[in-house]
């Protein structure tokens, strides 16, 4: 388990390289887990279809909207989380990272990606040592989201990434996750 703790960068980087974007569906559930960064619309009615996002067509973020949403996206990998919530929340800003140099590469090649709307960049949280602060500033972030993404890290790690958590939130953000839990992968020896 070490080895691959150690080694999981360059085995993130391996698992894109070969499956791009093909791999993982888009969560598109996380309309409806994700309640809090949904406009008034989406709320009442999270299955309703949204339309790919063509940024030759839309306007920029409007950041005075009361739909407004500033989110950092822990383990962003190819966009199949922030592309959804992008979707649905026109006025979202998504701070997206990921260990893998090659899954933000895809991510930032979507003909979806909008730098109005996304920032995507590397970041391996498990180097330590505020990674992000070069990229956001304290408090500025009304929600984290981790998708299948803390349940990843060790204990001593968990505890430099929930401090990162804490510094970007603004006062009353939350920390938005969905993960394994006990007895989803059951050992079959």
């Amino acid at each position: 388990m070490e080895k691959y703790e150690k080694d999981a960068r360059k085995n993130w980087d391996v698992f894109y390289k070969n499956n791009q974007d093909k791999f993982f569906k888009d969560r598109h559930y996380l309309r409806r887990e994700f309640a809090e960064l949904m406009p008034p619309a989406i709320r009442a009615d999270p299955k309703a279809h949204t339309p790919p996002l063509d940024p030759t067509a839309l306007p920029p973020p409007d950041v005075d909207s009361p739909n407004h949403k500033v989110v950092l996206e822990l383990g962003c990998g190819v966009g199949n989380s922030a592309f959804p919530m992008m979707r649905a929340n026109h006025d979202m800003f998504v701070h997206a990272c990921d260990c893998s140099e090659t899954a933000v590469a895809n991510l930032m090649a979507s003909p979806e990606y909008d730098e109005r709307r996304c920032e995507a960049f590397v970041a391996d949280l498990a180097a330590g040592a505020s990674p992000l602060s070069h990229r956001i500033a304290d408090g500025t972030c009304d929600a984290v989201t981790g998708v299948f993404f803390f349940s990843a890290l060790d204990a001593k790690t968990f505890g430099a990434v929930a401090a990162e958590c804490e510094r970007v939130l603004k006062p009353g953000g939350c920390v938005l996750f969905r993960d394994y839990c006990l007895d989803d992968v059951k050992n079959k020896n």
